[in-house]
């Protein structure tokens, strides 16, 4: 409980940050990159320059998914810095491709369904590339089974995530006899009785 709370406590301080670099700095550059990305793309997709509605819809959205990234305990730094260069890319791509689409000024004009899906769809991007990018992280954080356990049953480590035959061998060897007390390893061989101790 702990943990989870000093996450929550994590994200809402980041986002906080982040909001405040926006304001002050980031929302400049960001305006700046459609200025040079939007006639790239509206010559490319339509042979012309077209006059296109400029949104910040889904920056907010990158805001949440930094801040989780950041507030997820035990992810080292590179790939740290890598998972979020890389949803904050594809979030890009994503908004600038809705602009240039016209999804952009139809959803503001024209109340219904697309407008429905424009509004709601970036709500869970943030949460899915979260969980996409740190499922092991989270499963860890959360306690539950990450989705290469359930693949790989009782040759999966829930340590350290390697993949070993001889599993309670590997723990007692690798990280000592008493993780084998651990609440994380008590459950893996909870799910896994084809394990021996």
């Amino acid at each position: 409980m702990k943990a989870k709370l000093l996450f929550l406590a994590k994200v809402l301080f980041f986002s906080i940050i982040l909001f405040a670099l926006w304001e002050s700095t980031v929302a400049k550059w960001y305006f700046l990159s459609f200025n040079y990305v939007l006639p790239f793309l509206s010559q490319l997709f339509f042979g012309e320059q077209r006059q296109l509605i400029v949104s910040t819809h889904f920056f907010p959205y990158i805001i949440a998914f930094i801040a989780l990234v950041l507030s997820t305990p035990k992810v080292r730094l590179i790939r740290r810095i890598t998972i979020i260069l890389a949803g904050t890319t594809i979030f890009l791509i994503f908004g600038y491709l809705t602009v240039v689409s016209g999804i952009t000024a139809n959803a503001a004009s024209r109340p219904g369904p697309l407008r429905t899906l424009y509004e709601t769809t970036p709500l869970f991007l943030p949460f899915l590339f979260w969980i996409i990018f740190t499922h092991r992280e989270v499963s860890d954080l959360f306690g539950i089974g990450t989705i290469t356990s359930k693949i790989r049953g009782d040759r999966l480590c829930p340590i350290c995530g390697k993949e070993r035959a001889g599993m309670v061998d590997h723990i007692k060897a690798s990280h000592g006899e008493k993780s084998l007390k651990t609440r994380k390893v008590k459950r893996f061989l909870s799910e896994n009785p084809s394990v021996q101790i």
